[in-house]
């Protein structure tokens, strides 16, 4: 089974199985993007690594940024929810799955972020961002909130 998908703007398609299914980005209420980052600050705090899902690609996209994982963990630690994207319908065993953007080195950063269950966030993709994120709840009188 053949599956891409491509991210526009606010919209998703997902195409499989020769169905093209075309989606509007949820904008969930600034407390789910809360509950989402206390979810992976109390992952840091019992000592609970950052589960990376796509192991085939990580390590080849940490090489290309110059970064090791445990910069990339508290990169990921380090999310506000000024940094949060948007959020897709999720896939693959998740619920939601939320889209932060963050800098390193001047690059932005994609990082993706899996909700698996009450207590574990899974990090889906980390990589250099394709194109420029929105970011809904930053303030644009005041771009380091």
């Amino acid at each position: 089974m053949q599956r891409w998908s491509l991210y526009y703007g606010k919209f998703s398609c997902l195409v499989s199985r020769n169905i093209l299914l075309l989606s509007q980005h949820n904008q969930p209420p600034r407390s789910e993007i809360e509950a989402v980052l206390e979810k992976l600050a109390t992952q840091k705090l019992l000592g609970r690594r950052i589960r990376i899902e796509d192991r085939k690609r990580s390590p080849q996209d940490l090489a290309d940024l110059e970064m090791t994982g445990t910069q990339r963990d508290e990169i990921i630690y380090a999310l506000e929810v000024s940094d949060f994207s948007h959020c897709q319908p999720g896939d693959a065993g998740f619920g939601n799955v939320y889209v932060f953007g963050s800098d390193y080195k001047k690059i932005e950063l994609y990082i993706k972020l899996g909700d698996v269950d009450k207590t574990q966030i899974t990090c889906v993709s980390f990589h250099k961002a394709k194109r420029p994120l929105e970011y809904p709840y930053r303030d644009t009188d005041n771009p380091s909130t």
